[in-house]
């Protein structure tokens, strides 16, 4: 087969480029010697300004990103998704936060003004009038024999997405959307708790499909909205969701042989961001009111051990760039970035109930930090820098960007960038919560 003299050079510059280790002795940083070497905040934070800038110069004037590039392989499906959307969103909040650079607020507003276009009233059936973001296929590039649908997670994040630039901005000026949508929530919960996820506008009704990950998105979005725009039908929401996830995560609790300890599975990054989320917000009391199965300190525990057997899943042998990586995911980036999320959220709560009560859960933070470091440093790797955007000046710039496996070249889609994967980077790196 032929391939074009400047495609060789440039697959034999991207060898070259990849191949290089992820640092000169990858396991040192596990050691009790070394426990202080942990990427320190200034490297993270600039690897997170570095995918920032990078959403940034894909972000339209529209407040539209680019939703996926690929370098390598530019001919590719023309698709968009709203959740992911907001949850670049949230990324530039997060960096705003962090530098307080206006360019950060700005475009998140941007941004957040092109998807509540598409937040619409609706009538669903005759339960009654609510708001929410749709998801039509003209847009989304998804299957169009359902017509437009609701679905759930993409007005948590959406909800998600607005209070907090209303928080940044100093402003009410989406809270009545807000209470709207947050209506739209409850509409979608069950008596067990649990959330429908995907309404169907065109039959008036929900589709039997669910979500691994909405149920936490909308604990966080119910949390956000009760410091923001607080009201009782909300709280009792969300202690209703927290439950059930609760009793979930509880039933999918298995036994490990080796160590007769027990392994939650049911977690997913959301669970933990929700269960942050709202910590402070629950009180004993209110959960004992829905089941006496819950106290604060049980969900934490059923956290705890959920990260500490998450954790021992990173890889912390071999050779880069995989070093960091969980076990199992063939060098994935983002599966690893959304585990850090929710991962260092419990670490939150593990120092905010530690300090109330003085009680210490789980193995030393020392421990938890080292495996964190390992992970983050993995995320590195598959940043893309000045040297890779310098290979396809007729593209974007992709320095900084995220690519979709640490090794390029092994697939198709390995060098291929997605707003989601820069989002979840960035999260993971600020660690902010």
């Amino acid at each position: 087969m032929y391939l074009p003299r400047k495609l060789v050079c440039s697959l034999l510059l991207l060898g070259l480029i990849t191949a290089l280790p992820l640092r000169s002795d990858p396991e040192k940083s596990i050691t009790d010697s070394d426990s202080g070497a942990v990427l320190n905040h200034a490297a993270r934070r600039k690897a997170a300004v570095r995918a920032g800038d990078f959403l940034l110069r894909i972000l339209d004037d529209s407040g539209r990103f680019v939703y996926r590039i690929n370098p390598m392989h530019p001919k590719i499906k023309a698709k968009y998704n709203w959740l992911r959307h907001a949850g670049s969103v949230y990324a530039l909040c997060q960096l705003y936060e962090t530098t307080r650079k206006e360019k950060y607020l700005d475009a998140a507003n941007r941004a957040t003004a092109n998807f509540v276009q598409h937040i619409k009233p609706v009538q669903c059936g005759n339960a009654g009038v609510y708001a929410a973001l749709i998801s039509d296929p003209a847009i989304t590039g998804s299957k169009p024999e359902l017509g437009p649908v609701i679905k759930t997670g993409g007005c948590a994040l959406a909800m998600i997405a607005m209070t907090y630039v209303d928080e940044l901005n100093g402003n009410e000026r989406h809270r009545p959307t807000l209470l709207l949508m947050s209506n739209y929530i409850r509409f979608c919960q069950k008596d067990s708790g649990d959330l429908n996820a995907k309404y169907i506008l065109g039959l008036q009704g929900f589709h039997d499909w669910q979500s691994q990950y909405y149920q936490g998105e909308s604990l966080v979005a119910l949390a956000r909205m009760q410091r923001a725009y607080p009201t009782d039908k909300n709280q009792t929401a969300m202690v209703r969701l927290l439950i059930y996830l609760a009793d979930q995560w509880q039933a999918s609790t298995v036994i490990d042989r080796s160590t007769q300890r027990p392994l939650s599975r049911a977690f997913d990054h959301w669970g933990l961001l929700g269960l942050n989320a709202c910590f402070d917000l629950v009180t004993d009391e209110q959960l004992a009111a829905h089941s006496s199965r819950w106290t604060q300190k049980k969900l934490l525990q059923l956290a705890v051990d959920y990260c500490e057997d998450e954790l021992k899943r990173i890889l912390v042998t071999g050779s880069a760039p995989y070093i960091g990586c969980f076990e199992g995911r063939e060098g994935a980036v983002t599966p690893t970035a959304i585990r850090m999320e929710g991962i260092q959220a419990a670490q939150n709560l593990v120092f905010m109930y530690g300090r109330a009560h003085e009680v210490r859960f789980g193995q030393t933070i020392w421990w938890w930090d080292q495996r964190i470091d390992l992970a983050l440093r993995f995320l590195l790797s598959a940043q893309y820098t000045a040297g890779h955007a310098a290979m396809w000046p007729d593209i974007v710039n992709v320095d900084g960007a995220i690519h979709r496996r640490a090794v390029l070249g092994l697939e198709e889609r390995s060098s291929e960038i997605r707003i989601d994967y820069c989002q979840h980077a960035i999260s993971a790196l600020l660690g902010k919560y």
